[in-house]
């Protein structure tokens, strides 16, 4: 069947784990075919200091005691999550751009100051997302017990050759598609659609998060550049340093295994 895209049926065919009310179906394995989140892949062994689980007999640690942020107020993450679940979908794009988009987004929600340049961004916990980037895209690698049971999305690759991309997804989901339907879903998800569709409906769970951000110039549907990382500098060889600085060795073992360096 057909469906016109908004950001509220988004919200409602892939629920975001980020926030409470749709944990709870989560951990009871619920009827969302799927979930979205924005946390790295923890192991039970990585959650220092706890105990016993009462969510299963494998002493796996219950989600209220993970002590990282979000995680033990909303979600209860894998591998604790039911098997059901036990498929990902990693959306993955160049760190330094990533970051840069990151910054700009905590700029316009007003988390930090307009005026916080890249390096100040990088310094400080505000650039995290539980994890500092390579550590929170490598997590999958390193720790998910079952690469067959991984897909990784890049986002430049989406970008630059949509169809293609597409279709190995769905193969991935043992789904067949028709070449109308693959035409539909490019078409709806192009960046010109997308805004258009922010700016007639909104971002439901954002705005309300959020009630001033739109009002002050906020939008999630911004650039979508593959090379976006050039907003905050256009010097390749200086970027590169500064995230090398700051970010350590692991960026540049993240860049090397996800294609973004040889």
């Amino acid at each position: 069947r057909r469906l016109d895209l908004t950001f509220e049926l988004a919200e409602m065919l892939v629920p975001d784990l980020e926030f409470g009310p749709n944990r709870e179906k989560f951990i009871k394995g619920g009827k969302s075919p799927a979930f979205k989140s924005h946390q790295p892949y923890f192991p039970s062994h990585r959650a220092s200091g706890v105990g016993p689980s009462d969510h299963g007999s494998r002493g796996r640690p219950r989600c209220d005691e993970f002590p990282f942020q979000n995680i033990e107020r909303y979600q209860c993450f894998c591998p604790n999550c039911p098997t059901r679940y036990h498929k990902f979908l990693l959306v993955v794009r160049d760190g330094r751009s990533a970051l840069c988009s990151y910054l700009h987004f905590q700029r316009q929600l007003g988390n930090i100051a307009p005026d916080t340049s890249l390096k100040d961004f990088l310094i400080s916990e505000k650039s995290k997302y539980v994890l500092p980037w390579p550590d929170h895209v490598l997590s999958y690698l390193d720790f998910l017990p079952r690469h067959d049971s991984l897909f990784i999305l890049k986002y430049e690759d989406l970008h630059d050759n949509p169809l293609q991309v597409v279709q190995n997804l769905v193969t991935w989901f043992n789904r067949s598609y028709t070449d109308l339907d693959y035409q539909r879903i490019i078409n709806q998800s192009a960046f010109d659609q997308m805004r258009t569709i922010e700016e007639q409906s909104g971002t439901p769970l954002f705005d309300a998060t959020y009630p001033e951000a739109r009002d002050n110039g906020f939008r999630l549907i911004r650039h979508g550049k593959p090379d976006g990382w050039r907003l905050c500098d256009t010097n390749e060889s200086r970027i590169n340093h500064l995230f090398r600085e700051h970010l350590g060795p692991r960026f540049d073992e993240a860049m090397r295994r996800f294609g973004y360096f040889k």
